[in-house]
């Protein structure tokens, strides 16, 4: 029997872990990649691209494939339950991408203006605005 208590605590935002959603598995891959603190569910993210992204969102204006190219990146995309905004649930997952992934020195991404505060407090920064969509560059944290 699964007491509250043990569920409580694996509720710690510390426990974050994601999963790819093809392989079951913590690892990146192209796709949607589910998020969890213990059993629960509480978001989703999906990576475009790994390695050198085909474009260079600082030259916004030559996206989708025609700008140079980023190495060592992700380009990924998603976002966390509203009920778990501001308890660190984010920081620490972005934390864990790059611990796990020792070769990924950027994540590249796109995200609203209501979430450029989150980014820019992990060190973000805006390089360029497209369609309503701000694309942000974070160096290894």
């Amino acid at each position: 029997m699964i007491k509250l208590k043990d569920i409580l605590s694996e509720l710690n935002v510390k426990n974050v872990k994601y999963k790819n959603d093809k392989t079951g598995k913590q690892e990146l891959g192209k796709g949607a990649h589910f998020v969890y603190i213990g059993r629960q569910r509480v978001g989703v993210f999906h990576v475009d691209s790994i390695g050198t992204i085909p474009f260079d969102p600082k030259n916004w204006l030559k996206m989708k494939g025609k700008g140079s190219p980023t190495k060592n990146t992700i380009f990924m995309f998603g976002g966390m339950a509203i009920m778990f905004s501001g308890q660190g649930v984010g920081r620490n997952l972005i934390k864990k991408i790059f611990k796990d992934n020792k070769n990924i020195k950027h994540i590249t991404l796109y995200t609203t203006d209501s979430a450029i505060g989150f980014w820019k407090k992990l060190g973000g920064e805006i390089l360029g605005k497209l369609d309503g969509k701000y694309y942000m560059r974070i160096d290894r944290i």
